[in-house]
């Protein structure tokens, strides 16, 4: 097995706060405003620092990783706005305009799929534990999962009928595999190819990981 590494594209703005270089990528270029993490034929995985009014292009899932000022961070979706807090994630139907409030960083996941009917708000997940190490769902369709995990202690994913996007969050990550052990920085992404059998992943003290069900 080789884990894949996609290769990442910068999106360069202006008067951006620089949260990407700062909170999730260092070796990000000053002003960068979006990162494509990785782009498919069927769906497209970003950061984004605080996109201005977007019309949804697919189904589209949105996860808040940090904001500057949480008591009035906001998201807005067909003209209905919602509070939004770290750790929140919202489903927004194809064709509908959303945006966020200033200073928020989000990964944004984008399906080239039309299913969702209406969207859902903003909402902080159920959260249930293997171990010591604390996992986040959220209510969305089955299509669109993405699991947010606290690792503090080595966590062993099942093998999987379908790929499986990880993007470490905070902090540096092992992935353990039979054949192969890949290191991921913070802002590194992998994808671990259906029916490779299982994966450890090894945090390096406390741990954030982002997993999405390509």
């Amino acid at each position: 097995m080789k884990f894949y590494a996609p290769m990442p594209r910068a999106v360069h703005g202006e008067g951006q706060s620089d949260l990407i270089r700062r909170l999730f990528r260092s070796i990000a270029l000053s002003g960068t405003q979006r990162i494509d993490l990785i782009t498919t034929t069927r769906l497209r995985v970003a950061v984004v620092e605080s996109p201005g009014a977007t019309i949804a292009e697919g189904d589209t899932v949105v996860h808040v990783l940090w904001q500057a000022d949480e008591s009035h961070a906001s998201i807005t979706i067909g003209g209905e706005s919602f509070s939004i807090a770290p750790g929140d994630t919202a489903a927004i139907p194809a064709g509908d305009e959303w945006l966020l409030s200033p200073e928020q960083l989000a990964i944004v996941v984008v399906r080239r799929t039309q299913e969702l009917i209406l969207p859902t708000p903003p909402h902080h997940g159920i959260e249930s534990f293997v171990s010591y190490n604390r996992a986040t769902a959220y209510n969305l369709p089955e299509n669109q999962t993405i699991t947010r995990w606290k690792l503090t202690e080595p966590l062993t994913l099942p093998a999987s009928d379908q790929d499986v996007i990880a993007i470490s969050l905070y902090n540096t990550i092992a992935l353990q595999h039979r054949s192969e052990v890949n290191l991921m920085h913070q802002g590194d992404v992998r994808v671990i190819r259906a029916g490779e059998g299982a994966v450890t992943l090894v945090p390096n003290g406390l741990t954030y990981v982002l997993l999405v069900r390509a």
